[in-house]
């Protein structure tokens, strides 16, 4: 049936369900394409098979690579099936049905529509680029689909050409593969690799703390009528961050309307505050219902946005996106800058990277901070602190790996008195005075680098 040693074979049997081919592999499951022996239709299923945390054993079933990935893998088991009773809910044309799902062979599956057709990318590359009007063909009836899934705060969060179908039977457009259990996993798990898809995924995306919401489905689509429009795909988020390299779209091409290329500007903005926050409110601009609310400049005054050239601005992140995407914890505001001594640099790396590594030993782990002790907590080798951070796998829309983003090298820090706080008093108000911090020990830590707006 396949090349791929995981998958299970040609005829294979499962409930009513007869498997006849794979129609996709990745890093979290495998789909087949399937018929419904009850039912008399064929269908696709998608089986829950994540390759960090498990693998194929006797008798076609799944089983956890070990006691540590059986927790994660069932928590990601949970939220797989959770995902798919979310989804049956939905009634829509624009939206892949879900069917049902089970547990079966020591894992999940969910039974869906099999939409018989292209993908969005495979058009693409037999037109080249699309017209507004067509474009929009594809657009508007997912984004009144995709709407009823927010409303149910529920995201996609891999939106993409390749994850939608152009139906044989009438070119209507149908949004598949929804990435949100997949995230929650890749978050989640410390053994798990995150993906992300290069030029569509918005830079909240790259971090486990990322603020996500209706927003970041939406710049997918931006980056997807980008595409559509101009034949390219748009800079990946990581390179927007500072002095944004995106050519505005109405310099890529001609004959588009100014409101679509506004409403595209508008969704890949790189702050997601500067996105649209909802889908009617980029459909009104869209529609040409409404014009786009005023965005707020670097210096916290308001941007009227006159043209689409003027929203395509370049994007200068804030310090929360930027420590967003290198540690994946809060920050200080944008509204002022913030200045570290070189004491203060490397403990505060600490607190922001939220990833302290300490020597094997089993021993308690003391910080003082103005004399006062902190526990820090038994450790034997493992990371502590507030999250950890995966390593990120960025693909194309084929899924071929295009960079991946590792864990950063660590170094060492030896025991001692560091100062550190707020030298010039310029601060947020969390900012501390300066003040004496003791390590009572050596440690390691994870060689960021942290940039100032």
């Amino acid at each position: 049936m396949n090349d791929h040693l995981n998958a299970l074979p040609s005829g294979f049997q499962i409930h009513e369900y007869e498997l006849i081919r794979v129609l996709g592999i990745g890093g979290f499951g495998i789909t087949y394409l399937a018929f419904d022996n009850n039912m008399d239709r064929a269908c696709a299923i998608k089986e829950y098979l994540p390759n960090d945390l498990a693998i194929r054993g006797e008798a076609n079933s799944v089983l956890a690579k070990s006691t540590q990935a059986q927790g994660e893998f069932d928590w990601g088991l949970d939220r797989f099936l959770f995902e798919a009773r979310t989804l049956a809910k939905f009634d829509h044309r624009n939206i892949v049905k879900v069917y049902r799902s089970f547990t079966e062979h020591g894992t999940g599956y969910i039974v869906m529509e099999y939409a018989e057709g292209d993908t969005l990318s495979e058009y693409f590359k037999r037109k080249g680029v699309l017209t507004e009007t067509e474009i929009k063909s594809v657009l508007m009836p997912i984004l009144e689909g995709l709407q009823r899934v927010h409303a149910s705060d529920f995201l996609h969060r891999d939106i993409k050409p390749g994850n939608i179908i152009l139906r044989d039977s009438d070119n209507s457009a149908v949004l598949l593969d929804f990435g949100s259990a997949r995230q929650a996993i890749g978050i989640k798990s410390k053994s798990v690799t995150a993906i992300v898809s290069a030029g569509y995924a918005p830079i909240e995306q790259y971090s486990s703390k990322g603020n996500q919401g209706p927003w970041t489905d939406i710049y997918a689509l931006g980056a997807l009528c980008y595409r559509a429009l101009s034949g390219e795909v748009p800079d990946d988020a990581t390179e927007r961050i500072r002095r944004d390299p995106l050519v505005p779209l109405g310099e890529k091409c001609d004959g588009i309307s100014d409101n679509f290329l506004k409403a595209v500007a508008w969704a890949l903005r790189v702050d997601e505050e500067d996105r649209p926050q909802h889908i009617s409110q980029w459909l009104a601009v869209l529609k040409g219902e409404q014009s786009i609310p005023d965005i707020g400049s670097a210096n916290g005054a308001a941007t009227p946005v006159s043209d689409a050239t003027a929203l395509a601005d370049k994007n200068v992140a804030s310090e929360q996106e930027t420590a967003q995407l290198t540690a994946g914890t809060e920050s200080h505001s944008p509204k002022q800058p913030f200045y570290l001594a070189a004491g203060i640099g490397l403990v505060a790396t600490v607190l922001v990277a939220g990833y302290l590594f300490l020597d094997s030993g089993g021993s308690e782990d003391q910080i003082r901070v103005d004399g006062e002790t902190i526990d820090g907590g038994t450790t034997d080798g493992e990371a502590i602190g507030s999250e950890t951070i995966v390593d990120t796998i960025v693909v194309d829309d084929r899924n071929e790996v295009v960079s991946e983003i590792s864990e950063p090298r660590v170094q060492l820090i030896s025991a001692g008195s560091f100062d550190m706080g707020d030298v010039l008093g310029v601060g947020e108000a969390d900012e501390l005075p300066v003040h004496e911090v003791f390590l009572g020990r050596d440690f390691y830590i994870t060689n960021h680098e942290i940039s100032i707006r």
